[in-house]
């Protein structure tokens, strides 16, 4: 588990899935989603920020991957744990 981030959810966000899988290539790479991770993890800041208004969970998401230290590791362990209660 992440030492520095406390989780006190089980669940990942919109955002939080759509970057799981992209990272995870749960995306057809020609499907919409496919192309839009790919065009989200390519974007300049400038265009980060406008993408973020017609996809804010993904956009967001795609920024917090990115630059938020710690961000990522908090996604695969909220995803470890929805794993589990899912089994």
């Amino acid at each position: 588990m992440t030492e520095h981030i406390n989780i006190k959810r089980t669940e990942l966000t919109k955002g939080e899935q759509f970057i799981y899988d992209w990272q995870y290539r749960g995306f057809d790479e020609n499907s919409f989603k496919g192309l839009l991770s790919r065009l989200l993890a390519k974007a300049d800041e400038e265009n980060l920020r406008r993408m973020k208004t017609a996809f804010p969970a993904e956009a967001e998401a795609m920024d917090n991957f990115h630059h938020k230290k710690g961000w990522w590791e908090m996604v695969q362990d909220i995803a470890s744990i929805q794993r589990y209660k899912e089994n």
